[in-house]
């Protein structure tokens, strides 16, 4: 079946939380310090999924296939022309099917229609690898590097 793309609503959040965590956590931890480290960093990391009000403020896309969530990609508002990329995640069995990048292409865009001249996102360049080589693809340039509790942190920007 094909996979198609839309922009969520409100009553979306809990959907795409279920499905952004255990993505999100399958491929950013190593071992169990991790895991906890992560899973206790979940609602600073990632608040637009645990809130209703703040997940209606961002704009969040979505693939689905056989009616469900194999992708999301998130867009927030940092400054009136500057936007952070967040939620973003693929189904372990879609990965290297050009849905992640689908879902950056759809993100930039909408991003761009609504005025930012800028997108941040951040990442974990140690054991995000194949999310660093997508963002590089679509001009994404590594800024920062820091340590966080238990990761190194790198902050990517592009201009729109």
């Amino acid at each position: 079946m094909e996979v198609t793309y839309r922009l969520c609503d409100k009553s979306d959040r809990q959907k795409v939380a279920d499905f952004h965590i255990p993505n999100h956590l399958e491929v950013s931890v190593r071992n169990e310090f991790e895991r906890k480290v992560q899973t206790d960093d979940l609602p600073a990391d990632f608040p637009g999924l645990f809130s209703d009000e703040l997940f209606a403020k961002d704009t969040t896309i979505i693939a689905e296939k056989d009616g469900r969530i194999v992708g999301c990609i998130g867009l927030e508002a940092k400054t009136a022309d500057q936007c952070y990329i967040n939620n973003f995640s693929t189904d372990k069995n879609v990965r290297k099917q050009g849905i992640g990048s689908k879902l950056m292409e759809m993100v930039l865009k909408v991003a761009s229609e609504q005025g930012y001249k800028k997108a941040y996102l951040i990442t974990l360049p140690d054991v995000m690898l194949d999310a660093c080589r997508l963002y590089e693809r679509f001009g994404f340039i590594k800024t920062a590097v820091k340590k966080g509790n238990a990761f190194m942190i790198a902050t990517y920007e592009k201009d729109l």
